[in-house]
């Protein structure tokens, strides 16, 4: 992996402004959050809880509600069946949990190509929270990456 660089905190907590929270204490409004552990523990669902959260701006795990936000939620390795049991638990807590929009094409985050496909169908969304869900054989996470305004504009 080339092109990451490093630097110390004191000069990141001086230079970078905080813009706020999706979910106060838990998701920033901008940024990467990724959730990563073992297989079979639940990040797919958590991944689903914090979507809708973010999406109804309600409450989450005793986390205050933040502002209602438009959310993408990216996930090309469950299946309609998957995804229809997943949602239909999560039915009784949400409003409604059929209403996120949802990517099911396959892409690769190292294309660029399909990096800017990407950035685009965010953009002509509106999305503000952008939900990933990534699996190989030695990692699963759930990404989130979080835009606020400013951010998002710079995208374009």
């Amino acid at each position: 992996m080339s092109g990451l660089s490093s630097l110390p905190l004191h000069s990141i907590l001086e230079t970078i402004e905080r813009r706020g929270d999706l979910i106060p204490g838990l998701i920033p409004a901008d940024g990467i959050t990724i959730l990563s552990a073992p297989p079979k523990v639940g990040k797919t669902m958590f991944a689903c809880q914090v979507a809708l959260a973010a999406l109804e701006g309600r409450s989450f795990l005793g986390f205050p509600a933040g502002p209602a936000v438009s959310v993408l939620y990216c996930d090309n390795e469950s299946t309609t069946d998957e995804l229809r049991h997943r949602f239909g638990m999560l039915e009784r807590d949400a409003t409604d949990p059929f209403a996120l929009h949802f990517c099911r094409e396959h892409f690769q985050l190292a294309s660029s190509e399909d990096v800017n496909s990407l950035i685009e169908l965010v953009i002509a969304g509106g999305y503000k929270l952008e939900i990933r869900a990534v699996y190989d054989n030695r990692l699963a996470s759930a990404t989130f990456v979080q835009r606020s305004e400013e951010h998002t504009s710079e995208l374009q």
